[in-house]
C-alpha cells in the first residue's frame, strides 16, 4: 500500500490542501491503488504549503511543496509508478530509519529548516494529529510514563532541573 500525507494545518487548507487530497484520492481509483492518505498538521513551512510527501516504494518520505491538484497525477506517476523523486518542488527527504536516498537532501538541511531545533513541535506535520497510535510510535506518553513511575517531589524536582 502507497503513503501519502498531506499538510492540513490552517495554511495548508487556505492555500487547496483538501483539492489535492481529493486529486489523491481520484488518482489512486482511476489507477487501481490502495493509499493510505493521512492529513498532518503544518511543518511550519507556510510559503510552500500544500505540502505533500509521498513513501516511495522502499520506505522514504520525500515532502513535495506547492502541490496542486493538476501536479498530483504526474507526481504521483513519477514517485509511486517510475521511482522517479527529483521533480520540482522536492522540498527534501524526512529522515528514515531505513537510511537515505542518495542524491536528495534531508528536509533538516533545507534552507528554512537549517537553523531551527524543534523540541516541542518536532512531530506537527508528520504525524497524524489526530492519531493516538501515532503519537504513542513517536515517543508520546514516555514522559507521562516516568512522571507516573516517580514520587511527586522527584518530578517537580526534575522540572526545576531542566
Amino acid at each position: 500500500m502507497s503513503k501519502v500525507y498531506i499538510g492540513m494545518g490552517t495554511c495548508g487548507l487556505a492555500t487547496g490542501a483538501g483539492k489535492v487530497r481529493e486529486a489523491v484520492e481520484l488518482w489512486a481509483k482511476s489507477r487501481g491503488k490502495d493509499v493510505d492518505i493521512t492529513s498532518t498538521g503544518c511543518i511550519g513551512f507556510c510559503q510552500v504549503e500544500p505540502i505533500m510527501d509521498v513513501v516511495t516504494p522502499e520506505g522514504f518520505r520525500l515532502s513535495y511543496g506547492q502541490v496542486v491538484p493538476e501536479d498530483v497525477d504526474f507526481l504521483l506517476d513519477e514517485v509511486l509508478i517510475k521511482n522517479n523523486y527529483l521533480l520540482d518542488g522536492l522540498l527534501g527527504q524526512h529522515e528514515s530509519k531505513a537510511g537515505r536516498l542518495e542524491g536528495i537532501p534531508l528536509l533538516s538541511e533545507h534552507p528554512f529548516f537549517r537553523k531551527q531545533m524543534k523540541k516541542v513541535l518536532r512531530n506537527c506535520g508528520v504525524i497524524n494529529p489526530v492519531s493516538l497510535d501515532e503519537y504513542k510510535a513517536s515517543g508520546g506518553f514516555v514522559g507521562l510514563k516516568n512522571a507516573l513511575a516517580m514520587e511527586p517531589k522527584e518530578v517537580i524536582d526534575q522540572v526545576i532541573a531542566s
